[in-house]
């Protein structure tokens, strides 16, 4: 029986037009599963006590910081960017998002009592529960690799969604060692990748967040059965017009 081998991508350097190292491409039979299994794991993470999603995004941010080296040379490569500003752009940056979220994102995420009339409420309570949306279907685009999904991940994983993450197809790379992050220090199945090409399929996010305003982020919103999505500028961007 022959084994199918995947398709695999390929990119040229814009700093030197070098040809990178193919990468594979998830196959688009597998896609609907990666949605079905982030659907399963999401239940399970989302029961764990924020306090120990916490711990598992501060153990992803210390690994973060150790890939800092990788990230760079990788970006470099890939997206063409000169050091210094990859350091204060997307490594400086979001090791300060990281430390901003699991500061202030507790505090958010707490039950907010409402204040209720007690005349027409006697000896009722009434609170705001922020529940998580499910699977977020993120896609990202090449310009800020790290710094635009991280923007995406860190808040919905901790909230208690999974993330089905696509970077752009012309940083691949950067966007598999991103994962790799997660990967290493969250339960599987919570954040999953999904190389690019991002074809049509029947699999539905319950949130999208896109900062790639191509055709294949309308297509996403076209076809999935999303109960709420954030574009790029809020949509408003011409090539999403």
């Amino acid at each position: 029986m022959s084994v199918e081998t995947p398709a695999r991508m390929s990119t040229d350097s814009p700093r030197d037009g070098r040809a990178l190292a193919p990468v594979a491409e998830t196959p688009a039979e597998s896609i609907p599963g990666l949605f079905e299994r982030a659907r399963r794991e999401q239940e399970l993470w989302a029961a764990l006590p924020i306090s120990e999603r916490g711990a598992r995004l501060k153990a992803a941010h210390q690994a973060f910081l150790a890939a800092a080296e990788e990230l760079s040379a990788l970006l470099e490569a890939e997206n063409g960017k000169p050091r210094g500003e990859i350091v204060t752009a997307e490594l400086v940056a979001d090791s300060d998002l990281f430390r901003f979220w699991l500061d202030a994102g507790p505090k958010w995420l707490r039950p907010q009592a409402v204040a209720l009339s007690l005349v027409n409420f006697p000896g009722k309570k009434a609170a705001i529960y922020r529940e998580p949306r499910g699977v977020v279907g993120l896609i990202s685009s090449w310009n800020y690799p790290v710094a635009l999904p991280l923007r995406v991940l860190a808040p919905a994983l901790l909230a208690g969604n999974a993330v089905v993450f696509k970077p752009s197809e012309w940083a691949p790379r950067v966007g598999a060692r991103l994962f790799q992050i997660f990967e290493k220090t969250l339960p599987a199945g919570v954040v999953t990748l999904d190389v690019p090409p991002f074809p049509p399929h029947p699999a539905s996010a319950s949130a999208a967040a896109m900062s790639d305003p191509n055709r294949v982020s309308r297509s996403f919103m076209q076809q999935q059965r999303c109960t709420s999505g954030t574009r790029s500028l809020g949509g408003n961007r011409p090539q999403e017009c």
